[in-house]
């Protein structure tokens, strides 16, 4: 099997490493013809399992298959993110091309649909398809048996030629489950075909032998059952008779119960016509009591309407009344508050002259005030002006101070440098001319005048400039001194507009007081209808008051006196009741009783006599019946012995054909071959210290020996053999990668089933730097005796990563 090129979307583990919703991983165009190691190398979480999970066509992904190859043991929908995703893969096999595509719905409706096509030379694909005409046609079931039918079972591919991660070490492998693997590596399918057609005539004779030893219980049940049924009968006769006898007593009883029943119907009946008279009267009397009260109830309601509308008319006119006295209330007020107005026109009159000549002082202060501040704005413009100046002057004072200081310095060490000539012991001689010691002094003194004339000259130059900033500084002071005539004409201003404010009260009422003469005579108008109307409504409400209480009076009379009517009608009806005499009818009662009784016990006794009847003919039929199947007793006994010695035989040849008999030689047999490749991978890669050999017996706890399958490494070093399972990690890890990749090499050269392809996921973990390097040593050596192709590994390991021929970056992708 050659993976070509696949397509994952939807898949968690490559969004989480890249972000991504789908990935394509060409292999036919990205990795060269010759490589034969290629890495698939990436961070932890990149993906990479992912995709080495997907590089084969099988519903699994065997890192997360919790040690079990069946697509029942795994689902995708773990491995998805959202509510769909697909995996196709192109690969090749056996000379063929293959396209594998998986659709999976993630929703609340999970399904699974999968394709298996063969594709063309020109790239054109149809449905793959068994040797019988299975055709894969979407379903999970016929994709499973149409691709087992190309590649061979998942777990012979995935136990030979893919190391995945987690996967389940060869050496921990079960009896039934090694000697299963190893049947089909040897194409032994056919015997054990032939031993599971054995095992079900076995299992068909003796399901037949559980039916006929069955039958023949229900024989020898059906004897015992014969004697049982003869007694019952019996039984069943001797009670049917005696409820037969009751039957007859009881059917005496009741006619003489029916004939005194008729005598006291008769005697009922003369006084039927009594009985009908009084329950008249008393229904007549019920209806007068109930008259009684619903006239008390008409009453009380008519007399809660009569009260209901008076208030209703009263609350009304209330209602208007308080509006009416709102009004009148907001018109005297408004009545008043103009007469004061009116009284106050000589000073409103008076403020609203005054304010007309404060306004026109306020305009003129105004303009006085704008003329000022504007003086203000180009005073503040020259000082700005000023601050410029005084900044640049700032900068020159600060120029010279620093040049003053440098050359004071060097004026001083210039003046240090002259005193040499004065100090040295030849001073004033003829030689202090000729000392070239004294030649740089005497240069320094030359250059003493130049300098102090420099440092006077710059000191005037500072004494210049602090001159002019400090009368520039006091001018700048002077502009932005305050004008005490703008401060006067603010106050002078802030105070007419105050007074203008104290006028405004007065002012304002100007506007009303013309329209208040006119306004006073329509209030004194409004305020006389608004009290007419106030009285008009009083005396309606007085007036309402006194019809409410004739009407309830009248309503009081006229049902005291309806009531009255009903009271003395009951009255002349209860005397007339009590005068009717009924007799008893308690004995007539009774004896009907005792009637229906006696009818209800007859029934009994003639239901349970129809029961016994047919209970007896039912015990009749059953002992014909267990006359008849007693019959066979003989002829059932002797097919029971036939087939028990059937089952002997067939017992014994599903043995011989199962995985303990001819499959268990046969796998004794390749034993040695096994061992043989795995010695060879393990002397190619880690030299001559370890062989192994595979044992199909083992020893148990007693001694005893029985069929089982253990791996055991002969350690060169100590002379030891031990099994696998007691040695560490990391020689586990070895020893069991070189028994799965025998296996593969045994796929090859031996079976006939060839996959051209090797997948290895991070095996080499355990192992330390030395034998990592060796473990992909052990990969060439496989490659070459097994004529394979390529091999695809993930390492965690960089310096494997180097070793490899060809790096296949995930995050590049």
């Amino acid at each position: 099997m050659k993976p070509l090129k696949l397509t994952l979307t939807g898949f968690a583990g490559i969004r989480s490493g890249s972000g991504k919703e789908s990935i394509t991983l060409d292999l036919q165009s990205l990795v060269p013809d010759d490589a034969a190691l290629v890495a698939i190398v990436g961070p932890n979480g990149a993906g990479k399992s992912t995709i080495m999970d997907n590089l084969h066509p099988y519903r699994v992904m065997p890192s997360r298959n919790g040690g079990s190859y069946s697509p029942a043991a795994f689902s995708f929908y773990d491995q998805l993110f959202g509510d769909s995703g697909s995996k196709e893969l192109t690969f090749e096999h056996g000379g063929v091309q293959y396209r594998s595509l998986l659709q999976f719905q993630n929703g609340k409706r999970r399904k699974t649909e999968a394709y298996l096509f063969v594709v063309d030379e020109n790239g054109e694909s149809t449905p793959a398809s068994t040797a019988d005409g299975l055709v894969s046609d979407g379903k999970t079931e016929s994709y499973d048996q149409v691709l087992e039918s190309v590649m061979g079972s998942a777990e012979t591919f995935f136990t030979s030629v893919f190391s995945a991660q987690n996967r389940k070490p060869l050496s921990s492998y079960g009896n039934a489950e090694i000697k299963t693997l190893m049947a089909e590596l040897l194409g032994l399918d056919s015997i054990r075909a032939l031993g599971q057609q054995a095992g079900d005539v076995f299992r068909l004779c003796k399901a037949e032998l559980g039916r006929q030893q069955e039958a023949l219980s229900q024989y020898l049940l059906a004897q015992e059952h014969q004697e049982h049924a003869t007694r019952q009968i019996q039984t069943l006769e001797a009670t049917l008779q005696a409820r037969q006898a009751q039957r007859a007593e009881t059917a005496q009883q009741l006619r003489d119960a029916e004939r005194e029943q008729a005598v006291l119907q008769a005697q009922l009946q003369q006084s039927e016509e009594a009985r009908n008279r009084k329950t008249r009267l008393e229904h007549r009397i019920q209806e007068l009591e109930a008259r009684e009260k619903q006239l008390q109830e008409q009453s009380v309601q008519k007399q809660d309407r009569e009260r209901q509308q008076h208030a209703q008319m009263v609350n009304a006119l209330r209602s208007e009344i308080r509006e009416a006295q709102n009004l009148l209330h907001q018109d005297q007020a408004e009545r008043e508050k103009l007469q004061t107005l009116q009284k106050k026109a000589p000073a409103i009159q008076a403020a609203v002259a005054k304010e007309q000549t404060l306004r026109s002082e306020l305009e003129a202060a105004q303009r006085k005030l704008e003329q000022a501040e504007a003086g203000i704005r180009r005073r503040r413009a020259q000082a700005d002006a000023l601050q410029a100046e005084l900044v640049q002057l700032s900068g020159t004072q600060s120029r010279l101070s620093t040049t003053g200081e440098n050359l004071k310095r060097q004026l001083q060490e210039t003046e240090q440098q002259a005193r040499r000539i004065r100090e040295v012991p030849c001073a004033g001689t003829e030689l202090s001319d000729r000392c070239p010691l004294l030649g740089d002094a005497r240069q320094a003194e030359e250059k003493i005048p130049p300098l102090r004339i420099s440092l006077e000259t710059l000191r005037e130059q500072y004494r210049t400039a602090k001159a002019e900033r400090q009368q520039k500084e006091s001018e700048r002071q002077a502009l932005l001194a305050e004008d005490p005539e703008w401060q006067t004409l603010k106050k002078g201003l802030s105070t007419l507009q105050e007074q203008v404010e104290a006028l405004r009260p007065l002012v304002l009422e100007a506007s009303l007081l013309e329209q208040a003469e006119q306004h006073i005579g329509q209030l004194e108008v409004r305020i006389q209808q608004a009290e007419t109307g106030i009285r008009t409504k009083t005396q309606r409400i007085t007036e309402l008051e006194s019809h409410l209480a004739e009407q309830l009076n009248v309503l009081e009379r006229e049902t005291a006196e309806e009531v009255h009517q009903c009271v003395l009608e009951k009255q002349r009806l209860i005397e007339e009741v009590q005068a009717i005499v009924v007799p008893d009818t308690s004995t007539y009662q009774a004896m009907a009783q005792k009637v229906a009784s006696l009818n209800d016990r007859i029934a009994t006794v003639e239901a349970q006599i129809t029961a016994l009847q047919n209970e007896l003919v039912n015990q009749k039929a059953e002992l014909q019946a267990m006359t008849e199947r007693s019959r066979g007793i003989a002829e059932t006994e002797r097919l029971v012995a036939a087939l028990n010695q059937e089952l002997g035989y067939w017992a014994q040849l599903g043995k011989a054909l199962g995985n303990d008999g001819i499959i268990a030689l046969s796998i004794d047999d390749v034993g040695p071959t096994l061992s043989g490749y795995a010695n060879d991978l393990l002397l190619a890669a880690y030299g001559p210290r370890f062989s192994l050999s595979i044992h199909t017996q083992v020893t148990t706890a007693k001694g005893d020996t029985r069929e089982g399958f253990d791996i055991v490494v002969f350690d060169a070093n100590t002379q030891e053999g031990n099994s696998v399972d007691k040695m560490s990690g990391g020689e586990r890890v070895w020893i069991n990668e070189a028994m799965t990749r025998a296996i593969a090499l045994f796929l090859a050269k031996e079976s006939g089933q060839s996959y051209a392809t090797l997948f290895t996921d991070e095996a080499d973990g355990a192992l330390d730097p030395d034998r990592k390097r060796r473990f992909m040593e052990m990969k060439r050596e496989v490659l070459k005796l097994g004529n394979y192709e390529r091999e695809y590994f993930v390492s965690q390991t960089p310096e494997l990563w180097e070793m490899a021929d060809y790096k296949i970056e995930i995050t590049a992708i």
